[in-house]
């Protein structure tokens, strides 16, 4: 017998909602960790700064962070390219999680779109 679980529902800043289930988050999950393995960090000590916006990919790159053992930090959009420069250098991230954004941004187009994971 299979177990059905509801889904969960995450709504943004925007307002805008996501149905998931917890098994289909594990699984978004895993494949982050697996994706944050193939690049290497996975050691203890490990560091990786995160800046996203507030979404459920933000939440899943923070538990494969988790899941994998390496250090997170969050950094959450609104910062300067300067200010978020010091933060990943403080924390000596080795790679830095990020989204693409195409769309606007509190009534604003947001024109900041170079965003996949990458080592430094």
């Amino acid at each position: 017998m299979e177990r059905r679980y509801k889904p969960h529902i995450y709504a943004d800043e925007d307002g805008n909602e996501e149905r998931i289930t917890y098994s289909e988050l594990l699984k978004k999950v895993n494949s982050f960790a697996n994706g944050l393995k193939s690049l290497g960090t996975e050691k203890r000590g490990d560091r990786v700064s995160i800046y996203m916006p507030n979404s459920i990919e933000a939440i899943i790159a923070m538990l494969a962070c988790a899941r994998v053992g390496v250090i997170h930090s969050v950094v959450f959009a609104g910062f300067s390219e300067q200010a978020l420069r010091m933060r990943i250098e403080d924390a000596a991230a080795s790679a830095v999680i990020t989204a693409a954004h195409a769309g606007e941004k509190r009534g604003k187009k947001d024109s900041s779109s170079s965003q996949q994971l990458k080592m430094l």
